[in-house]
């Protein structure tokens, strides 16, 4: 049963008027508050070229805003390792500080984007179109992605990247495969190396179980086939297994999700996320970092996830990065970016923008023009 709550959050968010670090802007103007964004990730600060007015906005609002990156742009803030590959191209709203939520506190955000314009559907690794940092940590613990032209969401723990929604359809064996990376011993550069090398399909059919074999704990279990998939499904669980690691080729950066453990990931209905190619999506996001009390009791992280209003994933563990051990320490604030942030790539591409808000609980979102949220 879905319940219907758009109506609730919006008498609620008019009743209670804005609260401190609440944040709406729906674009109207074709502009981006100054009040409310920092864009010091912009090649010349604002205004700027890579900010572009866009008539109408999504579902007919009045404006939104196009964020656009070209082949002769490149951006600011760019690490110095990705200088020798051409450097990056980065375009980013960046929530300004005043405005930024506390990190480890519960916060909410949601947006509608779209993206338009050239990528490869291989080979366009390293691509984020949105990210959430918290304190001391250049690497977003929460992430949109766009890599080979797929949308898909990673965290990030202390040991490596989990992959948690994607909008390929085949998110069951998306999962499966990433339970299987979790198990090899990734201190093992032998086994990252062919790990990474049968994620790629850059080994051949016949020598894919007999490798898989020689990187797996003795103890792994293999995937069997799906439910409903049985009898058309009769691979060995090795050639089942390198099949699923294939699917995973898209990734960047594909040695970080051996990492992925101490994470819980509760796909509902193992639904995909909806594809932003040339379609505006509406997304909610329920964020919380890792965290200690004010005892000093460490708490796990939280996010959840809604795309089009429906939901699409829970997430739970130990991911983002806990302030010093002091727990009466100032955890500091996360902060959420939004655009683009690639390693350079021809072509022009778009990230469309409208109807952000931010928020400390549900109730204080603004939710009027977007899909109403489904809840249990």
């Amino acid at each position: 049963m879905r319940w219907l709550v758009a109506g609730l959050l919006i008498s609620s968010s008019l009743a209670g008027g804005c609260r401190a670090r609440d944040l709406h802007d729906g674009f109207d103007s074709g502009s981006a508050d100054r009040a409310s964004w920092s864009f010091g990730k912009f090649v010349g600060g604002y205004p700027s070229r890579q900010v572009q007015p866009l008539f109408p906005g999504s579902g007919g609002t009045a404006g939104a805003i196009s964020i656009v990156t070209t082949d002769a742009d490149g951006g600011n803030d760019c690490p110095l390792e990705e200088m020798p590959a051409g450097g990056c191209q980065r375009a980013e709203l960046q929530v300004a500080k005043s405005a930024a939520l506390p990190y480890g506190a519960h916060s909410w955000y949601a947006f509608s984007f779209r993206i338009r314009g050239q990528v490869a559907d291989t080979g366009s690794h390293r691509t984020v179109i949105g990210q959430w940092n918290g304190p001391g940590n250049d690497s977003p613990f929460v992430a949109q992605r766009y890599d080979d032209g797929i949308f898909h969401i990673t965290v990030e723990t202390a040991n490596g990247r989990c992959l948690v929604a994607t909008d390929r359809n085949n998110v069951a064996e998306v999962l499966q495969a990433q339970g299987l990376l979790a198990s090899l011993d990734a201190s093992d550069d032998r086994v990252r190396e062919q790990a990474v090398a049968l994620m790629r399909g850059k080994i051949g059919q016949q020598r894919q179980a007999e490798v898989l074999t020689g990187v797996l704990p003795a103890n792994a279990a293999l995937p069997a086939p799906l439910p409903g998939r049985e009898l058309e499904d009769r691979r060995s669980g090795e050639n089942r297994a390198a099949d699923y690691l294939q699917g995973l080729a898209f990734l960047s950066a594909p040695a970080n999700y051996l990492g992925c453990r101490l994470v819980r990931i509760e796909p509902v209905s193992n639904r995909p996320l909806p594809t932003p190619r040339d379609a505006w999506v509406d997304m909610a996001y329920h964020i919380r970092g890792s965290h200690y009390d004010p005892s000093g009791r460490p708490v796990g992280a939280l996010l959840e996830v809604w795309a089009d209003g429906r939901k699409i994933v829970r997430v739970s563990g130990d991911f983002g990065t806990r302030p010093p051990i002091d727990p009466q320490a100032d955890p500091g604030t996360q902060y959420a970016k939004l655009g683009l942030y690639r390693l350079r790539q021809p072509g022009t591409l778009s990230i469309d923008l409208d109807e952000f808000s931010q928020a400390s609980d549900l109730a204080g979102l603004r939710l009027e023009h977007m899909h109403p949220l489904e809840m249990p």
